[in-house]
């Protein structure tokens, strides 16, 4: 089962179709972690399975309506996803983890530096996808999840 994620789109909607068209048959589910939420692009693949969290810059009318984290499980794997700005991730992932455990997650999902991380802390896996937009300090990024019974391959893919 292929995930793939990614955050901090913004307004590169050409991307973001990039991103989708390129691995639209291959993958399970797209999974957006804010920044950049747009349904439209989804329109065009209704057969994919969307999920997504709103971040700082989505705007009143997603953030009122839609939710800043969400826990899924694909697999083996509990998979807590959010954003990032509420967890002050730009100062230290402390707080990420700690709602992470509080979840049972496996693996936490998170954006909003628009710098790409994969590391494990505490027996969690942190991932970060990086951005599609604006990257700091690094490649424009996704990310590929790729879960097979109870393995679990992850990999950054720089655009």
């Amino acid at each position: 089962m292929k995930l793939i994620v990614l955050s901090d789109s913004h307004d590169n909607y050409e991307a973001v179709y990039d991103i989708v068209t390129r691995n639209s048959e291959k993958a399970e589910s797209f999974i957006h972690l804010g920044d950049g939420v747009n349904l439209r692009v989804m329109e065009h693949y209704s057969n994919i399975k969307y999920n997504y969290v709103v971040g700082n810059h989505d705007g009143p009318a997603y953030q009122s309506s839609h939710y800043a984290s969400v826990v899924l499980t694909f697999g083996s794997r509990r998979i807590f996803m959010t954003h990032g700005d509420k967890c002050d991730v730009k100062l230290d992932l402390l707080q990420l983890v700690y709602e992470g455990k509080a979840e049972r997650a496996d693996i936490i999902l998170f954006g909003h530096t628009h710098k790409s991380l994969l590391e494990i802390r505490e027996g969690i896996t942190l991932l970060n996808p990086g951005a599609v937009a604006y990257p700091r300090n690094c490649a424009a990024s996704y990310a590929v999840i790729d879960i097979n019974g109870e393995e679990c391959y992850i990999k950054i893919v720089s655009l």
